[in-house]
């Protein structure tokens, strides 16, 4: 990385990109609504985004790539994209666009050097023989070689460690040597070479900090015998995350109150729940006076007197006084009123309903792949070209993706390609020195619409 700051954030003195160390533009968060989000950071020079997690004191301690571009992220360590979707350490961002940073300016150097033919790049730390040239060189390699065993099935095991070379005749692992003029085929894989050689039944294994390096000088030294290698380019990219804080207005104020995500969401709990403290209350204290309201009784009216005799000791009656009779009011009966008639509806007629579209039946699709070689009987170190073509329906198929296997007779080998308008996908090998008079059956694969189609063609070396 071209710059001298430490991973160290508290010692970080003016704001840089964690992947090439530039200077960054740093544009400030602006309110959403309530959303306050994260201010984004943009690298002027690699063209990364990022948002930003600041201290008190404007220093980076945490950073969310939104986009990085594809020149690094091909190059970027596949074991960790799953931590780039969420905020990682200012340090840690470091250390891995520092990696990624370093094999893309490698993958740079290596292509112009060795596929231009401009003067090699290493210094080989092993005595070289003469008229040998290094191409590729690293500090530590590993030189395992394929075991098989009915117990165990196949496994590698380890046979040298130590500095790794590549030159322009050998293969250096420590102390091992491999000769490029032995070697009758190589296949890459996602952390080395595998070599095959043809005074030897078992396969051999080269590993590398740097695989796309060892891949590119091998086949820059015997491109005869290995393919050339590809990256997968890739960009990685993701959507912004959500706000890092919320701004409340006040009421009856003109300012407004800023509070992370946690304090606003124990804000909206605390008024959630006096909400529904408050209903609640109200509704017991309704419910409290309905049970208590006062209910009014009906008067009783006091029964009416009746006169008696009254019986005296003297044989003379005397005449007594009959109290009188207080009239009992006469209730008034209240008229029922006479219910009016109501007019009749009218029942209105329903609306007809039109009857749903017929459904069309689908046309079912009848798709034919055919293959075949541009010469069936090339000769030795010759380039071969193989067709495919994908016809669905009687019209070609585009956009298609062709692979093709390449069965010799000691080796396999590939070749992809994609089809045109018309159909048709090509790819060319060069076949090396292949087996005269040995038919060499060539395996066509074109996957489309999510199906993969399969036929075969073959040549036969001269």
């Amino acid at each position: 990385m071209p710059n001298d700051t430490p991973n160290d954030a508290a010692h970080q003195e003016v704001p840089r990109c964690p992947i090439c160390g530039h200077p960054l533009e740093i544009s400030p968060a602006e309110r959403e609504g309530w959303l306050i989000p994260y201010p984004v950071a943009t690298c002027p020079h690699c063209g990364a985004q990022m948002e930003i997690k600041e201290d008190k004191g404007g220093t980076i301690k945490a950073v969310r790539f939104l986009l990085i571009p594809e020149e690094t992220a091909s190059f970027w360590p596949k074991n960790s994209w799953e931590k780039l979707k969420g905020f990682i350490p200012y340090g840690t961002a470091q250390q891995l666009g520092d990696q990624a940073y370093r094999r893309a300016a490698e993958h740079r150097a290596l292509t112009r050097h060795l596929i231009e033919d401009e003067p090699p790049l290493c210094t080989s730390p092993l005595a070289l023989k003469k008229n040998e040239v290094c191409l590729y060189a690293e500090e530590h390699g590993l030189l395992a070689e394929q075991r098989v065993s009915k117990a165990e099935g196949e496994r590698w095991v380890p046979q040298e460690e130590g500095p790794l070379v590549v030159t322009n005749r050998s293969i250096y692992v420590g102390g091992k040597r491999i000769m490029l003029n032995k070697v009758e085929a190589c296949h890459p894989t996602a952390k080395g070479v595998i070599i095959q050689r043809r005074d030897r039944k078992r396969l051999q294994f080269v590993q590398a900090e740097n695989p796309y390096a060892l891949q590119l000088s091998i086949w820059r030294a015997i491109p005869d015998q290995c393919p050339h290698p590809t990256v997968e380019t890739k960009t990685f990219e993701q959507k912004p995350s959500t706000a890092a804080k919320v701004s409340v207005p006040i009421p009856g104020r003109s300012e407004r109150l800023t509070m992370s995500q946690s304090g606003a969401i124990v804000l909206f709990v605390l008024m959630l729940l006096m909400l529904l403290g408050g209903c609640y209350g109200s509704s017991a204290l309704f419910g409290s006076s309905k049970n208590k309201m006062p209910m009014i009784a009906a008067t009783p009216v006091p029964p009416t007197p009746t006169a008696s005799p009254t019986l005296t000791a003297s044989p003379t009656p005397t005449a007594t006084s009959t109290p009188t009779r207080t009239p009992t009011p006469t209730p008034t009966k209240t008229p029922v009123p006479t219910n009016t008639p109501r007019p009749t509806a009218t029942p209105v007629p329903p609306t007809p309903v039109p009857p749903p579209p017929a459904t069309p039946t689908p046309v079912p699709v009848s798709c034919n792949i055919e293959a075949w070689v541009d010469n069936p009987n090339p000769s030795q170190n010759s380039t071969v070209t193989v067709f495919g073509k994908l016809t669905c329906n009687g019209a070609g198929v585009g956009n298609a993706q062709m692979r093709t296997t390449w069965h010799y007779k000691s080796t396999t080998s590939t070749c992809d390609g994609t089809t045109g308008s018309d159909g048709v996908a090509a790819c060319q090998r060069r076949i090396g020195r292949a087996t005269v008079g040995y038919t060499v059956r060539i395996d066509v694969a074109i996957t489309w619409n999510g199906k993969t189609y399969y036929t075969s063609t073959s040549f036969t070396p001269q």
